[in-house]
Order: structure tokens, then C-alpha cells, then sequence
């Protein structure tokens, strides 16, 4: 089974499972640890303990090189690890996460995340732009 694992400082990966939920109800291939601000770094990797070595992650961390990626980086697991994704590739990875291998699970997941990353100011450049037509 591919799992989508959430992970980062504060409550950064809980934030946004949360928003995934909003939008698109509970996910049990979604799952969310935090590294919270009284923990060490083996307080944190015991939470990962339990993660079954048959089935495939694709980790999103918030950052390189804090603690959160350093304790998935040396996980012995099938896995592919992002760095700074957001909700909007997460939402259209997430819809994908049955039908495509872990590797394309995790190009997708870049692809969508840099494609949803827009200024709005881009945009209305574009609109005034446009010239009447059909």
C-alpha cells in the first residue's frame, strides 16, 4: 500500500493532514507526525516505529536538513522524501495515490506542488492581457 507521510516542525504536518481532511474527508494512507518543541530527535524517531516495511512512503517534510527529514532520511523503508510541498500537490497526489508507483507518486507530487505555487499578480497581468475574441 502507498502511504503519503506528513512531517515537520510544530504541528506543520497534523496542519495540514487536518486541511487535507477538510477538504476531502479522512484518508487512512495519510499520516502526520510532528516534531514538537520538547522532543529530542530519538523522542521523535520512535514515532515511526510502527511503519511496515512492505508498504511504500512517500514522506513531504517541511524543510531540508532539519530534524524531521535526518530521522526520515535514515528510515529503512521503501520511500521517496520531498522537501516544501504544499496542499494543492498533496490534494492531487493524494487522488493518484492508488493508480500511479511510489517514483511517479513523488514526481507528481513536485510537478503539482511547483505548478499550484502562483502570484496572483502573474495572473492579472495575464487577464488584462487577453483581447476580445469568440
Amino acid at each position: 500500500m502507498n502511504y503519503i507521510v506528513l512531517t515537520g516542525h510544530g504541528n506543520y504536518a497534523t496542519g495540514m493532514k487536518s486541511a487535507l481532511e477538510l477538504i476531502v474527508g479522512p484518508k487512512e494512507n495519510v499520516l502526520a507526525f510532528d516534531f514538537l518543541k520538547e522532543e529530542s530527535e530519538e523522542q521523535f524517531s520512535l514515532k515511526f516505529k510502527d511503519l511496515d516495511k512492505n508498504n511504500n512512503y512517500l514522506f513531504a517534510c517541511d524543510l531540508m536538513g532539519g530534524t524531521p527529514y535526518k530521522v526520515v532520511s535514515r528510515l529503512d523503508l521503501n520511500k521517496e522524501i520531498l522537501i516544501g510541498t504544499n496542499l494543492g500537490g498533496l490534494l492531487d497526489t493524494l487522488f493518484k495515490i492508488d493508480k500511479l508507483e511510489l517514483s511517479e507518486l513523488a514526481d507528481n507530487l513536485k510537478q503539482t506542488s511547483l505548478k499550484s505555487l502562483v502570484n496572483i499578480k502573474e495572473l492579472e497581468i495575464k487577464k488584462e492581457e487577453v483581447t476580445d475574441g469568440i
